[in-house]
């Protein structure tokens, strides 16, 4: 129950901050939603996904020892903080449990989002000593039919339910338990299924399931993965049901509002987002695999920390005009993968997490 307090403590300090910054223009931001790229590779073939592809254009990756420098001039500007990896696949990334390691070293709170390929013998071991807050795991159906088809590999469904039974397997063993959240993309090949997924994640042990709308991330959502105006009307029957498993307590940690903007979503309409204006430039530090830090995808860094220390970073010109731009842009990404959530959804996302079996955070057992 700490961690709740610590986060919504550290969340009412954001609001305090940001409301002085739009109503006075008075700038006393610092970052709290911290995320790291470390690679743009990936051994899965994800059609709504770029990074496995041979000719994305990668920028050189940072060592691990340039991100453990970032990493540290963070701990040093806005003391302890919580930062979600990704990739790609980072575990791909060389040293990668390195980083995690100086994470609990350091007190860094850390998460990551992993297609659950490499989570086996002693890269489990390491994995589960560093106390994740939680680990994301890529799911986009209950059944092998389905999810191996999105994601491109045979087999891969059945490698995640080994690596979630080799996971609690080695919690018990340390006494270290994290939730297991299931993120899933939710597209024209698997959304008839997705009220199948609560039955699946709790007969494999994870403890959540997150849904998301595929975006137009590559040539194949629009070939085949958006879902068409003729199939709205079914859609809106599946939203309906997962609406009723959530009001039935199954755990579901997408909010209502997104759930049912699903339908508007494929049809193209405007969204409203759940927190407006934009938040993201007062928040967001999103350092990428060369170094690059982004406030949003659609805008240019505000520098890099190959370079520049991360005071120097959120307290320069380009960040302060980035912040400027933000907070009035009107684009409405209401289904961005950095969209705010209001503090109410995320303070009910810890209470479900906390009722889900064997969840203690990064506590080790006596």
């Amino acid at each position: 129950m700490f961690w709740i307090i610590r986060e919504a403590a550290k969340h009412l300090r954001s609001l305090i901050t940001e409301r002085l910054y739009l109503e006075w223009g008075v700038d006393w931001t610092r970052p709290i939603t911290i995320r790291g790229t470390v690679n743009e590779r990936c051994n899965y073939r994800c059609a709504m996904c770029l990074h496995w592809r041979p000719d994305l254009q990668r920028p050189g990756e940072m060592t691990i020892q340039e991100w453990i420098a970032a990493l540290r001039s963070l701990r040093m500007y806005v003391g302890r903080f919580k930062i979600s990896l990704t990739g790609g696949e980072p575990f791909l990334k060389k040293g990668f449990v390195d980083l995690l390691e100086f994470c609990a070293e350091e007190g860094i709170d850390h998460s990551t989002t992993t297609n659950g390929s490499l989570l086996s013998g002693p890269m489990v071991r390491r994995y589960v000593a560093t106390k994740p807050r939680f680990l994301n795991v890529s799911v986009d159906g209950p059944t092998p039919e389905i999810h191996d088809r999105s994601r491109g590999v045979r087999g891969s469904l059945q490698t995640i339910e080994r690596a979630i039974a080799c996971l609690h397997e080695e919690q018990s063993r340390q006494g270290v338990f994290f939730p297991i959240r299931i993120k899933a993309t939710l597209h024209a090949e698997n959304f008839r299924v997705m009220p199948g997924m609560v039955e699946w994640l709790r007969r494999v042990g994870a403890s959540t399931v997150d849904f998301e709308p595929v975006r137009h991330w590559s040539p194949e959502v629009d070939q085949r993965l958006w879902i068409g105006t003729e199939h709205l009307e079914e859609l809106g029957r599946v939203v309906e049901e997962l609406l009723r498993q959530k009001r039935s307590g199954a755990p579901i940690e997408t909010s209502a509002h997104r759930l049912s903007s699903l339908p508007a979503h494929f049809a193209r309409l405007p969204i409203v987002p759940e927190v407006t204006p934009c938040r993201i430039g007062l928040q967001d530090y999103h350092i990428r695999p060369n170094g690059d830090v982004l406030v949003c995808w659609f805008m240019e860094p505000i520098g890099n920390v190959r370079r520049q220390q991360a005071q120097a970073i959120w307290e320069g010109a380009l960040a302060q005009a980035r912040r400027l731009e933000t907070v009035t842009c009107t684009k409405a990404c209401a289904f961005s993968c950095q969209a705010k959530k209001p503090l109410g959804n995320l303070i009910d996302r810890g209470l479900l997490l906390l009722t889900q079996p064997a969840f203690q955070p990064g506590k080790t057992l006596s």
